[in-house]
């Protein structure tokens, strides 16, 4: 069971987060997607651990916290951020490739940004 502290509104872009210590609550992945924008909803998981959900509040701001996030440590683990596959990921797509005024970055697994 996980524990979610925050309503998630419509528009909405949900990230997946791997790797999450079972340290980590959901204020701390809070704290730490905040500085690429406004976070919505935050869901740890906690059995089985070692993944959460964090909601953005818009596709670009996602694509900000994917970017920035993606390869940092927390709690002694190097956390993945990847968009959620529930997300309509064809919106964060657009943005990536300049369609919202995104920077034309591809998603991983798309031609280019980070991946595994």
């Amino acid at each position: 069971q996980g524990v979610c502290c925050w309503s998630r509104a419509m528009g909405d872009t949900k990230l997946y987060v791997g790797n999450v210590s079972w340290e980590c609550v959901a204020e701390d992945l809070e704290d730490l997607f905040s500085r690429c924008g406004t976070v919505t909803n935050v869901w740890v998981a906690k059995q089985p651990g070692g993944f959460a959900f964090v909601t953005m509040s818009n596709p670009e701001d996602a694509a900000r916290a994917q970017d920035e996030i993606e390869g940092e440590t927390l709690f002694g683990q190097v956390l993945r951020v990847n968009v959620s596959k529930q997300n309509n990921i064809d919106t964060v797509i657009k943005y990536r490739r300049g369609g919202l005024g995104g920077s034309g970055r591809a998603p991983p697994g798309k031609g280019g940004g980070k991946s595994e």
